[in-house]
């Protein structure tokens, strides 16, 4: 990793689920007293997308917001990840923590994101300022990513500093599309945390075990 460790990352593939619907509260059948080493990230899905939440083998998003039915190796949705603090301070030179507090400046941080390694690989990086997810501040930026097959998304970097870990929020569009759906953008107002893991794969949850 290198200078901020910033990259914005490509969502991995997965393949879809058949059934449809929101889901409200994705622990409803996790038990309280287990925990994690991190929160887990809920999101709402709109009408004709799903939550899911990919297995713990599977290196790459722990979160996604998906359409039904997914292709497999569609970057189209919501992509949630992080990096944890420890390693942000070892590998970010650029970006400076509170001394009292322990966190990290987000709207800084991706300020200079933007202006250094943001314009070097996307041209068309735009700071777009600071918002709120789930309560915690949130700073962003947009670009347009092409894939090594030259497929190019429209996308949005949002990050979260929480529990002393960066959490990456990326929304990108559908193939060649200039702009996200804007039902995904809406979904961002959805976003929670909670302190137990996800009870199901994908939503809604028919069983803990649902082959996505």
């Amino acid at each position: 990793m290198l200078g901020l460790v910033a990259i914005p990352f490509a969502s991995g593939g997965v393949g879809g689920c058949s059934s449809a619907g929101p889901v409200s509260d994705p622990t409803a059948s996790a038990t309280a007293s287990v925990k994690r080493r991190r929160s887990t990230v809920v999101i709402e899905p709109p009408e004709g997308w799903q939550l899911y939440y990919p297995p713990e083998r599977v290196v790459g998003p722990i979160t996604r917001v998906i359409r039904f039915a997914h292709p497999g190796d569609e970057e189209e949705g919501i992509a949630v990840d992080f990096l944890e603090g420890d390693a942000l301070r070892k590998y970010s030179n650029h970006v400076k923590f509170d001394p009292y507090t322990g966190k990290l400046d987000v709207e800084a941080y991706m300020s200079v994101w933007v202006s250094q390694e943001g314009v070097r690989q996307y041209p068309d990086t735009e700071f777009l300022g600071s918002r709120y997810l789930g309560g915690e501040l949130a700073a962003g930026a947009s670009f347009t990513r092409k894939t090594d097959k030259g497929v190019s998304h429209a996308c949005q970097w949002w990050i979260v500093w929480r529990d002393d870990i960066r959490w990456d929020f990326e929304l990108c569009s559908a193939p060649d599309a200039s702009v996200i759906a804007p039902e995904l953008i809406a979904a961002l107002d959805t976003v929670t945390w909670v302190d137990v893991p996800p009870s199901f794969r994908c939503s809604p949850a028919l069983s803990s075990d649902i082959n996505c």
